[in-house]
């Protein structure tokens, strides 16, 4: 595939860039970011659709950067089929966020308990929520913004064997032998 048709589906949008020219995958910047704080998740758009050939897939990589955030690409390797021409979305999973709603959640029930109840006069327990909150929130600054390289697009190969089932599968050295099989000595070693 030597060109790929893309379109913007908004002004706010960065048009993928390569930083290099022999560089595989394609940056592509976040136009628009909605966190959903229940699933403790970030949404972004690119704000960009792509056109993939038939015989071709892309798939969608987090950037090295997202070591320095509190992020991560919720399903590791995203796929785009030939064919699909929506946007482009990521979500990013945050982690240990779900404290966060939970503070809120209790600093709401505290108000709420302290009004009929006269709990907690000292507020020792709503300096402990603010302060847990405040940890929370800064952890929140530490991941990508509209604007940002948010991940990678890589268009490589794709093949469409036909299923052919079935009764038995041929012996091979390695057989049934999965997850970490290889890290241990075969029987009788």
């Amino acid at each position: 595939m030597k060109t790929l048709k893309y379109k913007k589906l908004s002004d706010k949008v960065i048009t993928p860039t390569r930083a290099h020219r022999d560089d595989a995958g394609l940056d592509l910047y976040a136009s628009s970011m909605k966190i959903d704080w229940h699933k403790s998740q970030v949404n972004y758009g690119t704000g960009i659709a792509i056109l993939i050939e038939r015989g071709f897939l892309g798939k969608i990589y987090m950037r090295s950067s997202v070591k320095n955030k509190n992020q991560f690409l919720s399903n590791a390797v995203g796929i785009i089929d030939a064919g699909y021409t929506g946007e482009i979305t990521f979500v990013y999973n945050i982690p240990g966020n779900n404290f966060y709603s939970l503070a809120k959640f209790t600093k709401q029930i505290l108000f709420h308990l302290k009004r009929l109840l006269n709990f907690d006069r000292n507020n020792h327990f709503e300096r402990l929520l603010n302060r847990f909150i405040k940890f929370e929130q800064e952890k929140m600054q530490n991941i990508y913004k509209v604007g940002d390289k948010i991940g990678q697009l890589v268009i490589e190969r794709c093949y469409y064997p036909e299923l052919i089932e079935v009764d038995e599968m041929p012996e091979t050295e390695r057989g049934a032998n999965g997850y970490g099989s290889s890290d241990y000595p075969k029987t009788g070693e």
